[in-house]
């Protein structure tokens, strides 16, 4: 079990399925990066995690359309959740506290200042902009539930709540205008669908189409109109287009597999990440159909890459990608074990 950024330990009763007593502190901190912590347990009483202090730290960095690495931002995030803010002047960022809670930060790129944006002990993560710069809106996990809020960019009033749900919530886009935010959903059987939540009328939340494969990544055009996404349905994740409100017209972007979609703010192009961890943008034309391109590479993801998050972001014009990259922080060995810790455990 992980608390904060240290394992501890608890008993657990298999018959009534629950924990027992109180949990216990075993080893130091362990790296935590996108939610996920590095441990294994043998049955002999060793114990291995991952202390991170000799991996690599994930920080952004700014490339051309031709790959060539340019600025690197200096924050170090503890998860690679970000958001470019509309006039591509601030960034939103999660970051963690020593005490594990994740909040939510602004970056002022011009000055490099960094600002709290979420208050209190509330876990932040997966941040976007409304299309004007004027709002952000996250997720929290609170009471039992994923819960979507909203505030103002300016740090100014409260935060307010739009809706909840008892299964994991995707936050990927919000439509120009701001009339709609696309999320994907797992459902009891643990597939993922797309929804939107409109923020007008009774605000309930919709499936944008229905199907047996899973669908995620939802992003909207430039105009509105059309919903660029990732879906299996192929047997292997591919890139399509569909018009919103869905009439079930869809068109195949991606040839080789494909996620993470994009649009370049005039909608004549899209960029998706390859199943080869390749940028890759194909030229879009829309209008009563939808004519495509042939796909092409613009240059390799650099390592630091997590799959199945959206995570990187796109000048308008279409010219400088923001992606995560890892840095080098030392060379201490970075894995830690612990011998005999179920000694301790049966006492």
């Amino acid at each position: 079990v992980r608390a904060g950024r240290r394992e501890v330990v608890q008993r657990f009763d298999v018959d009534k399925l629950q924990l027992i007593g109180e949990p216990m502190r075993v080893g130091g901190q362990a790296r935590n990066l996108n939610s996920r912590v590095s441990v294994a347990a043998a049955e002999n009483g060793t114990l291995i995690y991952d202390t991170g202090t000799a991996l690599n730290s994930i920080h952004l960095a700014w490339f051309e359309r031709s790959g060539k690495r340019l600025e690197s931002l200096d924050e170090a995030l503890s998860e690679v959740q970000f958001s470019l803010s509309p006039d591509e002047k601030k960034l939103a960022i999660i970051q963690q506290l020593t005490q594990g809670i994740q909040l939510l930060f602004l970056l002022d790129l011009p000055t490099k200042t960094k600002s709290r944006f979420t208050l209190g002990q509330q876990t932040a993560n997966a941040p976007h902009w409304s299309p004007d710069g004027s709002k952000l809106v996250w997720r929290s996990y609170l009471d039992g539930f994923w819960q979507v809020f909203q505030k103002s960019s300016n740090g100014t009033g409260e935060q307010e709540f739009l809706f909840k749900s008892n299964t994991p919530v995707g936050l990927t886009d919000w439509s120009v205008g701001g009339q709609f935010i696309c999320y994907d959903a797992r459902d009891a059987k643990g597939k993922r669908d797309l929804w939107v939540l409109p923020l007008s009328g009774d605000r309930k939340p919709y499936p944008i189409f229905k199907s047996d494969a899973n669908g995620l990544h939802g992003y909207f055009s430039p105009d509105g109109k059309w919903l660029a996404y990732a879906s299996d349905e192929s047997g292997s994740y591919e890139v399509y287009v569909r018009t919103f409100p869905d009439t079930g017209n869809k068109w195949q972007v991606s040839n080789t597999g494909g996620t993470q979609p994009h649009w370049r703010h005039d909608g004549k192009e899209l960029f998706y990440i390859s199943t080869d961890r390749k940028l890759k943008a194909v030229d879009i034309q829309t209008g009563a159909t939808v004519v495509t391109g042939t796909p092409h590479v613009l240059f390799d993801v650099p390592a630091g890459w997590e799959d199945f998050t959206h995570n990187y972001a796109v000048t308008k014009d279409g010219q400088r990608f923001l992606l995560p990259v890892k840095m080098e922080m030392g060379s201490t060995p970075p894995l830690a074990v612990v011998l005999n810790w179920m000694a301790e455990v049966k006492k």
